[in-house]
């Protein structure tokens, strides 16, 4: 079994000798079993346990075996607490998500891993399949888990849940079970214990059969955005400004739905929103327009206008954070330097990004430590109320960072005495899965 399970790991792209891997372990058997396949195949890793106290006792119980197994084998071990008032705030099984990435992504920041593996395994590629399926979706959410998507690895997605629980039997891997697994309340699981069990008697190799056709989705997938992106670079002007496409080449092609949701999903219009679009198409004058954009439909063309500097999807800004030796010049108002020996780790949501909030302070830098409303910051920069609303400020818990896109805060800046330097960009995401 070691040996079937062992070429999933060997066969992704990571380095031995320069990559450090850090595992999201819950004690459960997918990440218990996953754990002890990477310790066996002699990668540098680490352990990152998340305890969201939902479980009472539970909880401590799966985060003592955790941090129990990694004692043993003298494992870094880093867990982060959650506070339980988080709950009360909106969808638990989001929140949660968005906790342990976050906290993930800086332990990798703070102790230099590469690589974040997550124990997703073939059943739970379907159940996204399945879920994406009947909330309707284009090719993109239909292509499943990806294996490697940008730091994060997900080695047992060509694995059935049946050859985990194999391993673990074989090799006497300890886990825990989450009760709440077995419970319907939730979607995934209704799916999971529900529809693929009968899915599996019309079908008994679904796992085999559902990731050939989500890698053949995926590659059908990747040649269409190809194809969209020569048609876009051929039809389309564009500047930082504004995007014009000619109606006549739009009206000549039988997937206008996907060609447009391609291009203007990423200034906020929506599927409906681009169907009503294409109903209008050569009717000059009609008049568009979303939280980000506006478009008009003229006689022989589609304008939209655009602002660049402030495009942003609904979704967070993408942050990305590289360890350097010094501070360079950028001419990039989403680049900033901050001292990172003034990063806490042991908050809540710490070094995360949100919107403003009233009230909220900050100390900018060139004031010399005085703080500032940041409401007056944005007013002294005489933005546009859609620019306000797109404002965000990464935070260390309670501490503003930087106000991404216009000041960073006077205690994070580089000194000569920083021993941590860190370059943080942030770049809006792309939400042109069609």
């Amino acid at each position: 079994m070691l040996s079937d399970l062992l070429p999933y790991i060997d066969g992704l792209n990571i380095n031995k000798e320069s990559d450090n891997v850090l595992i999201a372990v819950s004690g459960g058997a997918d990440s218990m079993v996953l754990l002890d396949c990477f310790r066996r195949s002699d990668f540098k890793i680490g352990v990152a346990h998340v305890n969201y106290h939902l479980r009472s006792n539970d909880s401590d119980l799966d985060q003592k075996l955790v941090s129990d197994y990694c004692k043993l084998y003298q494992i870094p071990f880093f867990d982060h607490q959650v506070n339980r008032e988080v709950w009360h705030s909106g969808n638990l099984q989001s929140i949660a998500r968005n906790i342990r990435y976050r906290f993930f992504e800086k332990i990798c920041l703070l102790h230099h891993y590469t690589l974040i593996a997550t124990a997703h395994h073939a059943q739970d590629s379907i159940e996204t399949v399945i879920l994406n399926f009947i909330k309707g979706t284009g090719i993109g959410g239909l292509t499943g888990i990806p294996v490697e998507n940008k730091n994060i690895i997900r080695p047992f997605l060509k694995i059935s849940k049946e050859e985990v629980l194999a391993y673990a039997n074989d090799f006497r891997v300890v886990y825990r079970e989450d009760q709440s697994n077995t419970s319907i309340k939730y979607a995934r699981n209704r799916i999971r214990h529900q529809v693929i069990p009968e899915l599996k008697e019309i079908a008994p190799q679904l796992e085999k059969t559902v990731l050939k056709t989500t890698h053949n989705l995926t590659d059908t997938h990747t040649l269409l955005k190809y194809f969209l992106e020569q048609w876009k670079d051929k039809y389309v002007e564009e500047n930082e400004h504004s995007i014009k496409i000619p109606n006549i080449r739009i009206a000549e092609l039988k997937g206008k739905m996907t060609l447009l949701h391609t291009i203007l999903s990423p200034y906020g219009f929506n599927r409906d929103q681009i169907l009503e679009i294409i109903a209008t198409l050569g009717i000059s004058g009609k008049y568009f327009s979303s939280s980000r954009s506006k478009l008009h439909i003229e006689r022989d063309h589609i304008y939209l206008e655009k602002d660049i500097h402030w495009q942003k999807p609904e979704s967070s800004y993408s942050i990305t954070y590289q360890l350097v030796d010094k501070v360079a010049l950028e001419n990039d108002p989403f680049v900033e330097f901050i001292n990172g020996d003034k990063l806490n780790i042991n908050t809540d949501f710490t070094f995360a990004e949100r919107q403003i909030k009233n009230g909220d302070r900050m100390q900018p830098l060139g004031m010399n430590g005085k703080s500032k409303l940041i409401s007056d910051i944005i007013t002294d920069k005489k933005l546009t109320t859609r620019q306000k609303n797109e404002l965000r400020i990464l935070h260390d818990g309670n501490t503003p960072i930087w106000l991404i896109g216009i000041r960073l805060d006077h205690r994070f800046r580089v000194t000569p005495q920083t021993q941590k330097i860190y370059k943080i960009t942030a770049s809006t995401n792309s939400l042109s899965d069609c």
